[in-house]
C-alpha cells in the first residue's frame, strides 16, 4: 500500500515538474501591444500546453531575431522585416500574424507646413530600426532618402513636440495618445495610403526549433492565439493585469486607448487572429524586391509555418468586412427562371416563349454586364466559376477570361471559411448583407459586402453571389439600385416599362413602398408617382438621358398612393434588342427617406456632441492645471517638479547646457507657527511664493516641495548666476515686513544649491546635494546661501 501511495504522489506531482521552460522575446517594453501573451500566461493556457513561459521585454538595442537565433529565446515578436532576415539566410519562420495591418506611421508637426507626404522633402526625420515599410512608402511617393535629413530615433515622442525633429516614426496605437493629451497639432501619414499594407507584429521561431520540437511549437502557437482571443474580448481586465504584473509605465487610460486602436489592426471580428495569407506575404516580398532589398520569387514555403501541414491549402484569398445594401444576383437569376416558367405556362406558342426568354436574357445581361456590383455564379461542389461579369474581374484584379472557369477559392485565405459559408447556405438557402474581406489576386485585401443564394442553373446546383466594393459606398448605393435584380424577390423596388414609360412590370417591394397594388400600376404611366416637387426641366433631363441610351441616376421625390411624399434613390437603364433599339427601361428604386431623416438628426446630435466635447476638454484642462499646483501658494507641486526635473535633466544632457537647483527653507518656521498660528505661517508661505513668482524666467520652475520647503529649477543657468538669484530672494525676504493683523512678521530663508553637471547627474542626486547644502546653511547660522561641496568645505557663505 505504501508503494502505491508513493507512486500516486509521484504521478500527481509530474505535470508541474514536466513543464518545458521556454522564453518569448518581445519587440518592445510591456504594454497592451503584447496583451495576448500575458493572457495566455495569466489564464493558464501556456501551462495547459505543458509550457513554463518567460516573457522578456525588449530595450532600444534588443534584436528579437538575434535573441531567438542565439538560443536565448525560443520564440520572438517582430514586424514584416522578418521576411528580409529569412531572405538573408537566417533560419527564422513566421508562426502567426497578430496585426493584420501594421500600425507604423509617420507623425509630423503641422506647424512646419506639412500637409501631405510630399511636404517631407528637406525635413528632419527620426526613423527607428527595421522601419523598411516607411522607406517603401516614401519611395513609392517619389521621395528618396537623399531628400530627407535622416536622424536616429530618440524613442522620445517629446522630441517632436519640442521641435527636435519635424517628423518621426510612431505607432498609431500609441504615440497619438500623448499628442492628443498634450493638444499637440500633428499629422498622421500612413503607408497604407500608398498601398504599402504590411503585417504588424508577427510571432516567429527558428526552423531548427520547429524541426526539433514541432509539438512544442504548435502548442505554444495555439496557446498564444487563445490568449489573444481572450485579451481582445476582455480589454479592461487585461489593462489591470498589465499594470499589476508588468508595471505602470503606461496609465490604464493609455492601455485602453492602445487596445481600442489595436482592434482595427487585428480585425478579430473579421478574421481569425494569427491567420497568415501567403498572397499578402508575397505582396510584401514584391515590395521589398522593388526596393532592391531581396530577390524576387522568394520561396515562401520556407518562411511560413503550416500548423496543419496535411490540410489542402490551395486557397489564396480571403473574405472579411464592412456594410452596404443587400446584393441580389441570386434573386436575379432565380427570378428570371421563375419568370420564364410563368411565360411557359401562359404562352402556348413555343416561338413566342423563346422570344420572351431571349428578351429576359437581354434584360438580365443589361443589368448584370453593366452593373458595378461583382456578380458570380459558381458550382457549390468544386467552386468553379461558371459566370462572372466585368466588375467581378476588376474586383479580383485579373482578366475576365482567366476568372471564368477558375476556382473561386482563390479569393479565400482560409479553406474552412468557404466550407462554413456553404454550410450556412445549405441551412438557410441564402445570405444577405455579409460584410467580408475579399482578397484580390495580388494579395490586397478589400472590404466588401456579399449576398448569395443556392439555386439551380441548367438543372444543376448553382451558387449565385453578388459582391460590392465598399470603398465607393456612395457610388455603389446608386449603382446597386440601377443594376439590381428586376424580379419579385428583390428587396428594392423594381419596375419595367416600355419605351414610352408605360409600366409593364413591378415587383412586390415597389408595391409595398408605394401602397399601390400591382394591377393598379401595370398599364399606367410612371407619372402616377409624380410628386409635383420637381420642375419640368428635371424630368426633361431624365428622359433625354435614357433616350440617349445612357443610364440615369439620382434622387427623386415621389408620391405614394396615400399622398405622402418619400425620397428615392433611383437608377433607370435602357434595355436594347439586337438592332440596338430601346425596347424597355428597367428602374431600380430605393427609399432613402429614413436615411435622410437620420442624416438630419445626426447633424443635430453632432452639433450637441461637439459642444459637450468642448466643455469636457475645457474642464479637463482646468483639472490638469489643478493637478500640478499647490493649493496654498499656486506654485507647482512636488509631483510636477519630479516629472519636470527628470525631463529637463535629460534635455540638459542631450544639448550640453547647465542646470541649477535651489532648495529654500524658511528659518524658524515652526516657531513662527507656534507663536502666531498657522494663518501667520500661511501668510509667510504666500509671501515667499509671490516673491519667487515675481523674480523668475519663463522656463524656471518654482515648486512648494513640502511644508516650508521650496525648490526652484533653473534650466540653462550656471551655478554662479543661480547663487546670485538665491541671494536676491534671501535679501528681498529678509527686508520684507509681512503685514499680519496689527503688526508685521519678519523672517528669513536659507538656501542650498546644486548643479548639473558639477554635482550630480540624476534627479535624486541633485536634490540630495541641495538638501546637504541647505543643511550646511542651517548649521552655520541660517539666513544664508550655500553651494554643495562633497567635502562640506563649500564656497564662501553669503549672508
Amino acid at each position: 500500500m505504501r508503494v502505491l501511495l508513493l507512486l500516486l504522489a509521484a504521478l500527481l506531482s509530474l505535470p508541474a515538474s514536466a513543464l518545458e521552460k521556454v522564453t518569448l522575446q518581445l519587440k518592445w517594453k510591456h504594454q497592451f501591444q503584447f496583451a495576448g501573451y500575458y493572457a495566455a500566461q495569466e489564464k493558464g493556457y501556456f501551462r495547459e500546453a505543458g509550457l513554463d513561459v518567460s516573457i522578456i521585454e525588449a530595450g532600444p538595442e534588443t534584436d528579437p531575431v538575434r535573441e531567438v537565433l542565439d538560443g536565448r529565446a525560443q520564440f520572438g515578436v517582430s514586424n514584416s522585416a522578418l521576411l528580409l532576415e529569412r531572405a538573408k539566410g537566417k533560419p527564422v519562420m513566421a508562426l502567426a500574424v497578430i496585426f493584420q495591418h501594421s500600425p507604423l506611421i509617420l507623425a509630423a508637426r503641422r506647424d512646419e507646413g506639412i500637409r501631405t507626404v510630399h511636404d517631407l522633402v528637406d525635413k528632419r526625420l527620426m526613423i527607428e530600426p527595421h522601419a523598411d515599410e516607411i522607406f517603401a512608402y516614401l519611395r513609392k511617393e517619389g521621395i528618396s532618402e537623399a531628400q530627407l535629413q535622416i536622424q536616429p530615433h530618440s524613442l522620445d515622442h517629446q522630441d517632436l513636440i519640442d521641435g527636435q525633429t519635424d517628423v518621426l516614426t510612431a505607432y498609431s496605437t500609441d504615440e497619438p495618445f500623448f499628442f492628443e493629451k498634450k493638444k499637440f497639432a500633428y499629422l498622421e501619414l500612413s503607408p497604407r495610403a500608398a498601398g504599402i499594407d504590411f503585417y504588424g507584429d508577427n510571432l516567429f521561431t527558428s526552423s531548427g526549433q520547429i524541426a526539433r520540437r514541432p509539438e512544442q511549437v504548435k502548442a505554444f502557437r495555439d496557446a498564444s492565439l487563445k490568449g489573444w482571443a481572450y485579451a481582445m474580448q476582455h480589454q479592461d481586465e487585461m489593462a489591470d493585469l498589465i499594470i499589476a504584473r508588468y508595471g505602470n509605465r503606461k496609465s490604464r487610460e493609455h492601455l485602453l486607448y492602445e487596445a481600442r486602436e489595436m482592434h482595427s489592426m487585428l480585425r478579430p471580428d473579421l478574421i481569425e487572429i494569427g491567420h497568415m495569407n501567403p498572397g499578402r506575404w508575397k505582396h510584401i516580398a514584391d515590395i521589398y524586391a522593388d526596393m532592391g532589398m531581396m530577390d524576387r520569387d522568394f520561396p515562401m514555403q520556407e518562411f511560413l509555418y503550416d500548423p496543419a501541414p496535411q490540410t489542402d491549402r490551395r486557397m489564396t484569398a480571403t473574405a472579411a468586412a464592412s456594410s452596404v445594401l443587400a446584393l441580389f444576383l441570386a434573386a436575379v437569376i432565380v427570378g428570371f427562371i421563375g419568370l420564364t416558367r410563368k411565360l411557359r405556362q401562359e404562352i402556348a406558342s413555343r416561338r413566342l416563349t423563346e422570344a420572351e426568354l431571349r428578351e429576359s436574357d437581354r434584360k438580365f445581361r443589361t443589368i448584370a454586364d453593366t452593373s458595378p456590383i461583382a456578380l458570380l455564379i459558381t458550382r457549390p461542389a468544386d467552386g468553379k466559376v461558371i459566370y462572372a461579369n466585368q466588375t467581378a474581374a476588376e474586383l479580383g484584379g485579373l482578366p475576365l477570361e482567366e476568372l471564368v472557369g477558375s476556382d473561386v477559392t482563390r479569393f479565400y485565405p482560409d479553406p474552412s471559411e468557404r466550407q462554413r459559408f456553404l454550410d450556412e447556405l445549405r441551412a438557410t438557402g441564402s445570405v444577405r448583407n455579409q460584410v467580408i474581406e475579399f482578397m484580390r489576386d495580388d494579395g490586397t485585401p478589400l472590404l466588401t459586402q456579399r449576398s448569395a443564394t443556392l439555386g439551380t442553373l441548367a438543372e444543376q446546383p448553382a451558387l449565385f453571389v453578388a459582391i460590392a466594393d465598399l470603398r465607393e459606398r456612395k457610388r455603389l448605393e446608386a449603382a446597386l439600385l440601377a443594376r439590381g435584380a428586376a424580379i419579385e424577390a428583390a428587396a428594392e423596388g423594381v419596375a419595367i416599362t416600355d419605351p414610352n414609360g408605360m409600366i409593364e412590370y413591378v415587383n412586390p417591394a415597389l408595391t409595398r413602398n408605394t401602397g399601390y397594388a400591382t394591377e393598379e400600376l401595370v398599364g399606367q404611366h410612371t407619372r402616377i408617382f409624380s410628386s409635383g416637387q420637381h420642375e419640368t426641366a428635371f424630368y426633361e433631363n431624365l428622359w433625354h438621358t435614357i433616350r440617349q441610351g445612357r443610364i440615369w441616376r439620382g434622387e427623386i421625390v415621389n408620391r405614394r398612393k396615400d399622398g405622402s411624399l418619400f425620397t428615392e434613390l433611383m437608377a433607370i437603364a435602357p434595355v436594347c434588342n439586337e438592332k440596338g433599339e430601346t425596347v424597355h427601361y428597367v428602374a431600380i428604386k430605393h427609399d432613402i427617406s429614413e436615411r435622410k431623416k437620420m442624416e438630419t438628426e445626426l447633424k443635430e446630435n453632432n452639433a450637441t456632441l461637439l459642444h459637450q466635447l468642448y466643455e469636457i476638454n475645457r474642464l479637463q484642462a482646468e483639472l490638469r492645471e489643478l493637478a500640478v499646483r499647490d493649493g496654498l501658494t499656486n506654485l507647482f507641486n512636488r509631483r510636477y517638479l519630479d516629472e519636470t526635473l527628470e525631463r529637463e535633466l535629460a534635455r540638459a544632457k542631450r544639448e550640453g547646457y547647465p542646470l541649477s537647483l535651489v532648495m529654500i527653507d524658511i528659518d524658524h518656521f515652526k516657531k513662527l507657527n507656534d507663536t502666531y498660528g498657522h494663518q501667520a505661517g500661511d501668510k509667510v508661505l504666500r509671501e515667499l511664493a509671490a516673491l519667487l513668482w515675481g523674480n523668475i524666467r519663463t522656463e524656471d520652475v518654482p515648486c512648494r516641495y513640502g511644508g516650508e520647503e521650496f525648490l526652484v529649477l533653473l534650466p540653462r543657468m550656471p551655478l554662479d548666476i543661480a547663487l546670485e538669484r538665491a541671494e536676491s530672494w534671501r535679501k528681498s525676504l529678509a527686508s520684507t515686513r509681512v503685514p499680519f493683523g496689527d503688526f508685521h512678521l519678519e523672517t528669513t530663508i536659507s538656501c542650498g544649491l546644486s548643479a548639473y553637471p558639477e554635482h550630480a547627474r540624476t534627479p535624486d542626486d541633485l536634490i540630495r546635494c541641495c538638501d546637504e547644502a541647505l543643511y550646511k546653511a542651517k548649521r552655520q547660522g541660517r539666513n544664508r546661501s550655500e553651494i554643495f561641496h562633497p567635502d562640506h568645505s563649500g564656497h564662501p557663505a553669503h549672508k
